[in-house]
């Protein structure tokens, strides 16, 4: 029987951000953490058949900017009574914050979002400085959590002329 849709154990310095972690049918949890520090951002955890997080054995994740709802136990479970884990401005379902079956355990979330997290926007950088007249890319990730299928339309402006693409570009969500 799996225990978790993203088992996370004995790490340091990982970064979850723009995933949606749904509907996983394990006994635990959509993302279980054992001592760990992973930062969890921009995702969608939601529906999952047990925990949406699950922390445990001084796990120590920095929680923020998601939408944690539905899920059948708890959004997020800390198990682990010597730790506190802080989640704060992610999205709980309802304007007024997390309820009841949200939480458990040493959870402080006393800031969250009032509306779900739907664009999350990420960019990836490969060179600091390029040298005049020189060539580089820059990639940027978009994400929408509540509309996957969605279309956006990007303006780029440039007021010195070193780009050569055209200035407005439609994307289409994959």
């Amino acid at each position: 029987l799996p225990i978790s849709g993203v088992l996370l154990k004995n790490s340091k310095h990982n970064l979850f951000r723009g995933n949606i972690i749904r509907n996983n049918t394990s006994y635990l949890t959509g993302i279980h953490i054992s001592n760990s520090s992973p930062d969890i951002y921009d995702n969608n955890i939601t529906n999952n058949n047990g925990n949406g997080i699950f922390c445990e054995n001084n796990a120590k994740p920095t929680i923020s900017n998601n939408n944690i709802i539905g899920n059948s136990l708890f959004g997020l479970n800390n198990a682990d009574g010597s730790v506190s884990v802080t989640a704060d401005d992610n999205w709980w379902g309802d304007v007024g914050g997390p309820g009841d079956n949200d939480l458990n355990g040493l959870v402080d979330a006393s800031s969250w979002l009032t509306q779900p997290v739907s664009l999350v926007a990420a960019a990836a950088q490969d060179t600091l400085f390029v040298v005049a007249g020189e060539a580089d890319s820059l990639s940027i990730y978009f994400q929408n959590l509540l509309q996957p299928d969605d279309v956006i339309d990007v303006s780029i402006t440039d007021d010195t002329g070193w780009l050569s693409a055209p200035p407005d570009t439609t994307l289409s969500m994959r």
